[in-house]
């Protein structure tokens, strides 16, 4: 169940009514506390020695309710934060740009990028979403656009038709291994490894802003 940010301001505001409340509830018992030790102090003797030795139970209880409750106090908050970090913002997109031959086919919303094979007898094909794709000032060239914690699926295709090849099996790489697949290919088509932060030229879908896991 996902949690919004509404939701975990609700929260928010019910966690601080409850740290005020341990507050309140704290500072009552430093005052009970203050009360039993002004009496002792001031009537040495008066009380019956079981009297005074639950008096100074009484105090111990004290101690401790109040150490429970700012412990209690403690955990709320740190709960809170760590539930308000969680909401932040997603890391922020990262941008590369590369060779406009890596396009070799293309669909209504994804793009396949296919890297040179360096002289194997593969390459390997990603299918990528056309929103993360824009073109760049140099008309050769494309701007690929993608966050941090993606995955990408990775097939290996024959280098001239493009097709799968029979029997291979896909591999997940991360982000920073599809970007040294990029530099790679930038590397083979004499380009220079070009990173940079876009603010416009790409339309972006937020819901597919972060965990997305490309498959072809």
């Amino acid at each position: 169940m996902t949690t919004t940010k509404e939701e975990v301001m609700a929260e928010a505001m019910n966690m601080m009514d409850i740290t005020s409340d341990n507050l309140t509830m704290i500072t009552l018992l430093s005052t009970v506390q203050e009360m039993i030790r002004t009496f002792r102090r001031e009537h040495p003797g008066m009380l019956p020695a079981e009297a005074d030795a639950r008096l100074v139970i009484t105090l111990n209880q004290l101690s401790t309710s109040k150490e429970n409750l700012n412990k209690a106090g403690e955990s709320l908050d740190k709960l809170l934060i760590d539930k308000l970090q969680s909401m932040e913002l997603p890391p922020h997109y990262r941008s590369i740009e590369t060779s406009r031959q890596l396009i070799t086919s293309e669909t209504e919303k994804s793009i396949k990028l296919t890297f040179p094979s360096d002289g194997n007898c593969t390459a390997k094909a990603v299918w990528y979403p056309k929103d993360y794709i824009g073109p760049a000032q140099d008309q050769n060239r494309i701007i690929i656009r993608y966050y941090p914690d993606w995955t990408f699926q990775v097939h290996e295709v024959d280098p001239i038709t493009g097709r799968r090849i029979g029997g291979s099996i896909p591999i997940n790489i991360s982000a920073d291994s599809f970007k040294e697949m990029v530099t790679t290919a930038n590397e083979s088509y004499g380009l220079a490894l070009q990173t940079a932060e876009f603010e416009n030229a790409l339309k972006i879908s937020e819901r597919n802003s972060m965990g997305r896991n490309l498959k072809l």
